[in-house]
């Protein structure tokens, strides 16, 4: 039999398990030094971890009997391409001294490479700290559990006794006692629990860290806490350890960190991949990794296929280890089916968490599963398209010496965060208006409608993320206009002041000369009565019939702007679906007929981003808005209003003016006290108008 460097290939018969045993302190030895240091087989580098992980850890895994049962047993964690590509995640950051960040598929085993991973920290490393952060106590327990599992079943010699074991406290000490009952402390966990991001100092405090796991960040606040731990990773020669963060699909309504990081990992020294769309990300785990979807391959066949090595000799040893591989087609297939099942069903809750459950695509990972009627996949389409292909000036409004709205190009950019809180506004300076089209001077009396969602504290705090929000929506009134029935500008964010915020709506209303246009959400009266004071009332649609053409049993009698009612919030809910998911065609240049979604009108990434985010509330709880959606709450308004107006204020009369032909003679005209008079050819008024004053006639 050819002699293996892999522990768990060994004819166990040979091991040395007895300190009387020949060759035992070199043989353990040498498993420590591989554990530590990793080795490297026939060209392939094994790391620390790894080699710990399928060697030396023991876990709670299924297998099937030989009667067809399913019961779970103990055993050292087969190998998978899973590992091995975690594993080269793991190569990159003890080379770059870098942070991982991983966002996937369920049942990826995070728990057991987390707890792998800090139990082999605590054993190696004398004197280390080892972190486990959480953001729930349920995921903590079930991480801790592993833990204690995998420390009490690894492979004897490597055992260190627990001198606590409260997995519940915030310590648990790895040691003995001494006779005189004092603690002789090998290694120490660490356990903190962030309550839902609310406490961001729960990782500072702690020194020497050897490992800095974050287990299922996609559910709650975490990135402060995680900031406090980076001087207890500094050293002299760079981090000296992994801050390894780790999130699944289909539980992150509150993921707004996990994508702040996972989007955008170099920002806090993390590992970025490039995408296929370009975007660069953390580690993505698709959802065709997932566990039945496997066959039994060679390592050397692995590791040849995904290009991991070039060449592997014949009698490499990579031939023999045998690893459990990813059926991609089948996987892939399999998904689509259960998804077809779903929507066959009207099912779209379970369409959405099961695709969170096993994404096929990064944005997938971030779907709410909840009370979203929005066609998502097209509204994903729709944003990447916005966000390569930008066509949007940014504009800051202000009055010139004659008080009229004009503006000037700005330097700002708007805020590219959805659900952004309180402390992210900080970082934002002056928010400019997005206008895709500038006001058009040919449009009629109530072509532009404007919804408005407004706030009315001056200052932020904590509790307090909302952003103030104004969509100008320009109706159709003449053939072949790309921005009919499309928002023509946008403009989302908090003003220093509250009354700058009032003067910014007053400005967006005359700049678009939107008279009886603007339908605001009146729950705050703060900006009507601003408006009505400067005299500018007549920009607010009439909305008493309005709003008993939404609910005719209302008992609302306000005459400005629409009520935040569940009714209310429905009615324009619906508006945006059905807008959204209406099916349009048109003739492309080579003539052929291509078919789009109303979803590709939108010309705002961040409404889209609303849209895909979207989570209501069930049908018994009073509103429908489960967060914060300040620019569909804007836009539903002015859509309602739109729709309205095509009702009650049709454009179709509407003719365009005749274009003047500039070889055309044009008949003089006399400027008269009476108005201006034109002179027909042969008349005597087309003479010298001073020798042929009619009576009465004064010329200016």
């Amino acid at each position: 039999m050819r002699k293996t460097e892999l522990f768990y290939k060994m004819d166990k018969d040979s091991i040395p398990w007895k300190k009387t045993d020949e060759g035992y302190a070199e043989f353990w030895e040498n498993e420590k030094i591989k554990i530590e240091r990793g080795l490297t087989i026939d060209g392939y580098y094994i790391s620390g971890w790894l080699y710990w992980h399928i060697n030396h850890w023991n876990i709670t895994a299924d297998i099937m009997t030989d009667w067809g049962e399913i019961v779970p047993t103990q055993m050292v964690p087969s190998l998978r391409d899973n590992e091995i590509i975690l594993n080269e995640e793991l190569k990159i950051a003890e080379k770059e001294r870098k942070g991982i960040v991983i966002m996937g598929l369920r049942q990826f085993s995070k728990t057991t490479m987390e707890s792998s991973y800090a139990g082999r920290s605590a054993m190696l490393f004398k004197g280390s700290q080892n972190l486990l952060m959480g953001t729930a106590k349920d995921d903590l327990n079930n991480l801790t559990s592993a833990l204690d599992y995998g420390l009490l079943n690894c492979t004897p010699y490597f055992r260190v006794p627990r001198i606590s074991r409260d997995w519940s406290s915030e310590r648990v000490l790895l040691g003995l006692k001494n006779k005189a009952g004092d603690n002789k402390v090998h290694s120490t966990f660490v356990i903190r629990n962030t309550a839902g991001g609310t406490k961001t100092e729960k990782g500072a405090g702690v020194s020497n860290l050897k490992s800095n796991i974050w287990d299922e960040i996609g559910k709650d606040e975490f990135l402060q806490a995680l900031i406090g731990t980076k001087p207890a990773m500094l050293s002299e020669f760079g981090w000296r350890c992994i801050p390894i963060c780790v999130g699944t699909g289909g539980n992150v309504e509150k993921s707004k960190d996990a994508k702040a990081l996972f989007f955008s990992p170099a920002s806090q020294t993390f590992i970025e991949h490039e995408q296929p769309d370009g975007r660069k990300t953390g580690l993505f785990l698709p959802g065709w990794l997932r566990q039945d979807c496997k066959y039994k391959s060679t390592l050397a066949e692995y590791l040849l296929d995904e290009k991991l090595l070039t060449e592997i000799s014949e009698d490499s040893e990579l031939w023999e280890i045998e690893i459990s591989r990813s059926d991609k087609n089948r996987a892939t297939s399999k998904i689509h089916q259960e998804l077809e099942q779903f929507k066959k069903e009207g099912d779209l809750v379970s369409f959405n968490r099961w695709k969170a459950y096993y994404p096929l695509e990064v944005d997938d990972i971030f779907l709410s599963e909840a009370h979203n009627n929005f066609p998502i996949e097209a509204c994903k389409d729709q944003k990447r398209k916005l966000e390569t292909n930008k066509n949007v000036l940014y504009l800051d409004l202000y009055r010139d010496e004659a008080n009229i709205v004009t503006f000037k190009y700005s330097n700002n950019k708007p805020i590219n965060t959805w659900n952004v809180s309180a402390k992210d506004l900080q970082g934002f300076g002056k928010t400019p208006l997005s206008v895709f089209e500038l006001p058009d001077p040919e449009a009629p009396f109530g072509t532009y409608c404007i919804g408005i969602d407004p706030y009315n504290e001056s200052e932020s705090s904590d509790k307090i993320n909302s952003l103030g929000a104004i969509h100008v929506y320009k109706r159709h009134y003449k053939v072949g206009d790309q921005y009919s029935n499309c928002d023509v500008a946008t403009w989302a964010g908090r003003c220093k002041s509250v009354g700058e915020f009032h003067e910014l709506c007053r400005m967006i209303m005359e700049f678009y000369n939107a008279i009886e246009g603007v339908l605001p959400e009146n729950e705050d009266k703060t900006m009507i009565q601003y408006i009505l004071l400067k005299k500018k009332g007549h920009y607010f649609a009439k909305s008493l019939d309005l709003s008993k053409e939404i609910n005719p049993t209302t008992k609302v009698n306000r005459t400005i702007g629409l009520a935040a009612t569940t009714v209310n919030q429905k009615y324009y809910m619906a508006l945006l679906v059905e807008e959204a998911k209406e099916e349009y065609d048109t003739i492309d240049e080579e003539g052929n007929i291509v078919e789009f979604l109303g979803v590709s009108r939108i010309k705002d990434p961040m409404v889209l981003e609303e849209y895909i985010n979207y989570r209501g509330k069930d049908s018994s709880s009073r509103g429908v808005h489960d967060g914060n959606y300040d620019r569909i709450i804007a836009r539903g308004h002015a859509l309602t209003l739109a729709k309205y107006y095509d009702v009650t204020r049709p454009l179709e009369s509407y003719k365009p003016k005749p274009k003047e032909n500039p070889n055309q003679k044009k008949e003089p005209v006399i400027h008269s006290f009476f108005g201006n008079i034109k002179v027909k050819p042969k008349s005597p008024f087309s003479q010298d108008p001073k020798r042929r004053r009619p009576p009465g006639m004064h010329f200016i």
